[in-house]
């Protein structure tokens, strides 16, 4: 018997689901009004992982895994589901740095009605203990027993002569890349 899992949201957008291993699991689906409608083929466990654009913060990833326990059949509201299970990986994530995470308003806006809003500021919440987090490990590490860097490699590449190295596509040399989303795009990007 093949189990199913019923996706409510307001238009069909780009998903994809993985196992709770983080691997991926190619599940056929079907968008009717408004409701995607993935067909599982065994009892084990999913994310749910949909690119979105989420006011106040930009287009980006986001995952939905019953706050960590994965979905195996049902019906799911998509950004309601998003924004618990975000704010659920936000609190286990300040426990293990020992960090009170600041999530009072994604917790008020999801018991609002505002699931989308909620999904924002769980984001946002996330961002800073990930900020916290970072900046307390550097002031606080051992510098003369690993003096270097702790990331030591160009993060966005660079050019030598006709060739890109870790940029992606290789650009004519007089053309400049842009990055920029269409400037129609920008309201939806804080």
């Amino acid at each position: 018997m093949v189990n199913q899992l019923t996706i409510k949201h307001t238009k069909s957008t780009n998903l994809y689901f993985t196992d709770l291993r983080h691997r991926a699991r190619q599940l056929p689906l079907r968008w009717e009004n408004g409701t995607c409608i993935v067909e599982l083929p065994d009892d084990t466990p999913i994310a749910v992982h949909a690119y979105l654009a989420v006011p106040g913060f930009g287009y980006t990833w986001a995952t939905a895994d019953n706050k960590g326990a994965g979905y195996a059949e049902g019906k799911i509201s998509l950004i309601h589901e998003l924004a618990s299970s975000r704010i659920a990986r936000c609190e286990r994530a300040a426990e293990a740095y020992g960090l009170e995470p600041n999530l009072q308003e994604a917790r008020s806006r999801l018991k609002t009605g505002d699931p989308m809003g909620s999904l924002a500021a769980a984001l946002v919440a996330g961002e800073e203990i990930e900020l916290i987090h970072a900046r307390t490990v550097l002031q606080t590490r051992e510098r003369s027993s690993h003096p270097g860097p702790i990331i030591s490699a160009p993060l966005f590449g660079e050019r030598v002569g006709q060739w890109a190295i870790g940029v992606g596509p290789d650009w004519p040399l007089e053309q400049v890349p842009d990055f920029l989303r269409p400037t129609a795009q920008w309201d939806l990007i804080s």
